[in-house]
C-alpha cells in the first residue's frame, strides 16, 4: 500500500538490478498486506533518485527505514525475514523498538578474532593486544547485554 510521507510508513530503498531487492519484493508485499491500513510502504529506486539516497545516508540496498511523522525510528539493511520486517512496521506504529542483532557468523568472527588477539597479547606480553581483544569480544556480545 503506498503511503503518504506524513503517515507511518516503511521506506523500501532498492534498485532494479539488485538480486536481493528482487528477492525481498514478495516478502515486503506480504508484510505490507499484513499491516495494511496501519502502516504503508513507500518504494524508492535509488537509481532514479540518487540525491534522495545521499540525503537518507543509504550505503547499501536493500535498506528498509521505519518512519513516523516525527522522522526515522528504525533502519535495517539487507535481506530480512517477514518477522524482521514486521518489527519495522511495528516500530513505525510506535509499538516496539527494533533491537539490532549481531548475526551468528559475525558473532563467531568477532569472538574468534578476540580470542586470537588475547592469545597473542598473552603470548608476547602485550597488554594492548589483550585490551583490544577484550574490546572486540565486547562488541561481539553487545546486543546480548541487558539494558536498564
Amino acid at each position: 500500500m503506498p503511503a503518504a510521507p506524513d503517515s507511518p510508513h516503511v521506506l523500501a530503498v532498492t534498485t532494479r538490478t539488485c538480486p536481493n531487492c528482487r528477492a525481498m519484493a514478495p516478502v515486503v508485499a506480504a508484510a505490507a498486506a499484513r499491516h495494511e491500513g496501519e502502516v504503508g510502504v513507500i518504494a524508492v529506486d535509488v537509481t532514479d533518485d540518487p540525491e534522495l539516497a545521499r540525503e537518507l545516508g543509504i550505503r547499501a540496498v536493500p535498506t528498509y527505514i521505519a518512519r513516523t511523522p516525527g522522522g526515522e525510528v528504525a533502519r535495517r539493511v539487507g535481506r530480512l525475514s517477514g518477522r524482521e520486517l514486521d518489527a519495522l512496521f511495528a516500530a513505525a506504529r510506535h509499538e516496539a523498538p527494533v533491537a539490532r542483532r549481531v548475526s551468528i557468523a559475525d558473532r563467531v568472527l568477532r569472538l574468534g578474532t578476540a580470542a586470537v588477539l588475547v592469545g597473542a597479547g598473552v603470548a608476547v606480553s602485550a597488554p594492548v593486544l589483550v585490551a583490544i581483544g577484550v574490546l572486540v569480544a565486547a562488541f561481539g556480545m553487545w546486543d546480548l547485554i541487558p539494558r536498564c
